[in-house]
């Protein structure tokens, strides 16, 4: 942001002796504002509007009232006879006169150094007006009065910006690195969540694996090795009763030595 480092609002001096580019100047001006020569000025009211106006509240309506432009130059002449350090002012190249003494005083050392920027706003004051006559109960013009102009004036120091933008280049560029950095993280970190992600499915599926292996084949085995002890003990349990002569119910003997045989001829078979 450009810093301003004056205001100032002075009425332009020596009109009077420029007449006629004072004129021309008005005219432009009043152009400028799409107010053709053969329209209406007085703020573009009508003439009914401007008796109701001033029959009402009085006071005056100038001619180029309300009529301002930019179309301002302000050029240091430092040939002139009387004072070297004065400033001409041009109002669409029609030169109408100078900034005041006293103003140039404060600013001339402002026209020295380029960075410094100028805006000059121009508004029309004084000329022909019109006003009511309370005599006559009419509406009156005054005409063939002096026309002058008021120059609203902003001096903006224009360095301030470059220092502004330099700082905001600097700004942006230390986001865009911590943008970029945090990316980076940002995508290491999802890589190292993906690679431990995909390990564990890897560690899961094969201790599934295992799991499934071990499930699978460790209680048969155990089964195994159990049937095979009571089979047999069944077995050798049948047979020491035998030996040993204790009678046992033939249909509980036979049919339990049948099956146990069988049972032990299977298993041991696998």
């Amino acid at each position: 942001m450009q810093k301003t480092v004056e205001k100032i609002l002075f009425r332009v001096a020596g009109v009077t002796n420029y007449k006629k580019a004072v004129k021309q100047a008005c005219n432009d001006i009043a152009e400028d504002n799409d107010i053709p020569e053969y329209s209406r000025y007085y703020g573009d009211l009508t003439t009914q509007e401007i008796r109701e106006e001033l029959e009402e509240i009085g006071g005056q309506i100038f001619k180029y009232q309300d009529l301002s432009t930019t179309e301002v130059e302000l050029i240091p002449e430092p040939t002139n006879k009387y004072d070297s350090n004065a400033i001409k002012v041009l109002i669409f190249d029609n030169f109408v006169g100078y900034i005041p003494g006293k103003i140039v005083k404060n600013i001339r050392h402002y026209f020295d150094d380029d960075k410094y920027i100028f805006i000059s706003e121009a508004e029309i004051k004084g000329g022909p007006y019109k006003e009511w006559d309370e005599y006559e109960e009419k509406v009156v013009t005054n005409n063939d009065l002096d026309v002058g102009f008021e120059i609203y004036l902003t001096i903006v120091d224009s360095s301030q910006k470059e220092v502004i933008q330099s700082e905001s280049s600097e700004i942006i560029d230390d986001n865009i690195s911590i943008k970029e950095v945090t990316k980076t993280e940002s995508i290491e970190t999802k890589t190292t969540e993906a690679e431990h992600i995909e390990q564990n499915i890897v560690s899961d599926s094969f201790a599934d694996i295992v799991n499934e292996i071990n499930l699978s084949e460790t209680p048969p085995k155990k089964k195994l090795h159990a049937n095979k002890i009571i089979f047999s003990a069944l077995y050798i349990f049948l047979v020491f009763f035998g030996i040993i002569g204790i009678p046992i119910a033939p249909f509980l003997a036979v049919p339990l030595t049948a099956w146990s045989l069988y049972r032990l001829y299977k298993l041991f078979r696998k």
